[in-house]
């Protein structure tokens, strides 16, 4: 993966959702087709796809009116929290866009059939997720193959201004889709063996791009290099160094957090200091903030020394059917059955792989990520010292739409790379 040369705060992910065919081989379809990056991208019958009528639905459809905010991504972005615990109990550096992932699978949601078991799996994991944030770019795409109904391709467009192509002859066009939409950050998300498979009939697509620079810019003459406690021993990075006003909260058996606001949309990173040393404390925290996130907002504005490092973290291609499957019980959408045939006429049609990749850069400018806090502020008779945050060891991160707490990106810092 190309590094940007700018490290002014980048962040990008990209998500496939491949559903599989198991039974008969598939006709083949055109392989020229390539959807075009644009918002305004008027929507085309695919073809060879089929021509049925499209069905009633609006948006709400989708979404099943208001479920209670733990299914979906309200002041407790459940859904956001429960995949950074889980992606983060058996790794070191982690890095992931729930937004992303939520986009995704609400696009299988919309094939699902209805009544079945598996549009009530996938609407209890996704159906009450907003994902639409305002400051990150999105981009969805539809690759099909002949069978897929052509009132599908035209439902992702009228829901989610997804484009649509047939099937291509590897997974070129799919990855220069992804790049274009990741200004090249993730230039390499499916393979061609996924793509040549007769048994994959479609892929349903999702990218995710955010860059801003911070409010309040790091000075670059004040960072310096320094030592971080990282899981494989001590580790030699550069340091960044801000004393400014930054809503804080010490939540105990959590950490002390600190929210750095970006100067647009009302985006910000919400930076967790475990109460314990190392990876263990790191982990340990990340599975404590489903339950005790809320306590983290409304934080207090203070006067503090934040020392952060300069970090970058690459997911690399991720499989997430497990972890759906452990964290929201999706493993449903595995199984055959008729669960999607929205999608097509084919009962045996059923999410086969979920695959993600996540890029992110900090820097002195900016941060790839966005976390929302809310400031309350606190008034003293006497002026202190600021107390100092030291991001020293392995840390939690999220970036956050403050005034909706809606979660774009999450990670883990255990080994910084330099950005």
């Amino acid at each position: 993966m190309p590094t940007t040369k700018t490290m002014l705060g980048v962040g990008a992910c990209a998500i496939a959702v491949v559903a599989l065919c198991r039974r008969a081989l598939r006709t083949p379809t055109p392989r020229d087709g390539r959807p075009q990056l644009t918002r305004q991208n008027a929507y085309r019958t695919l073809p060879g796809l089929r021509d049925d009528p499209p069905p009633s639905y609006s948006p709400k459809d989708l979404v099943g009116g208001a479920p209670p905010r733990a299914e979906g991504d309200g002041a407790t972005p459940a859904f956001a929290l429960e995949l950074l615990k889980a992606l983060s109990s058996d790794r070191e550096n982690v890095f992931v866009s729930p937004l992303s992932i939520a986009t995704a699978l609400k696009m299988a949601l919309a094939g699902a059939t209805p009544g079945s078991r598996h549009e009530a799996a996938l609407r209890k994991a996704v159906g009450g997720i907003d994902v639409q944030v305002a400051g990150v770019d999105a981009a969805n795409a539809l690759y099909a193959r002949a069978d897929v109904k052509a009132s599908f391709a035209d439902k992702l467009k009228r829901l989610f201004n997804a484009a649509a192509a047939p099937m291509p002859a590897s997974a070129a066009p799919i990855n220069e889709f992804v790049a274009k939409a990741t200004k090249g950050l993730i230039t390499n998300l499916i393979d061609d063996g996924t793509v040549r498979d007769p048994m994959t009939t479609a892929i349903l697509l999702n990218a995710v791009y955010f860059k801003g620079t911070w409010l309040k810019k790091f000075e670059k003459g004040n960072s310096r290099p320094g030592a971080f406690q990282a899981p494989s021993g001590e580790k030699q990075v550069d340091f960044m160094r801000q004393e400014q006003r930054y809503a804080v909260h010490n939540a105990a058996g959590v950490g002390q957090a600190v929210a750095l606001p970006y100067a647009k949309d009302d985006l910000r990173m919400v930076l967790i200091l475990p109460e314990s040393d190392g990876l263990a404390g790191a982990r340990a925290t990340a599975a404590a903030l489903p339950a005790r996130w809320a306590e983290l907002r409304p934080l207090a504005e203070d006067k503090v020394v934040v020392v952060l490092p300069r970090f970058k973290i690459d997911s690399g291609v991720v499989e997430l059917m497990d972890v759906l499957d452990a964290s929201f019980g999706l493993g449903l959408i595995k199984r055959e059955g008729g669960g999607f045939l929205g999608i097509a006429d084919r009962p045996d049609l059923h999410v086969d792989s979920v695959l993600h990749r996540a890029v992110i850069s900090v820097d002195e400018e900016g941060t790839e990520a966005a976390a929302a806090t809310a400031v309350i502020v606190a008034q003293r008779a006497m002026p202190r010292p600021p107390r100092v945050l030291k991001f020293d060891r392995p840390f939690v991160f999220a970036i956050e739409h403050a005034a909706t707490g809606r979660v774009v990106f999450a990670g883990v810092v255990a080994e910084p790379s330099s950005a």
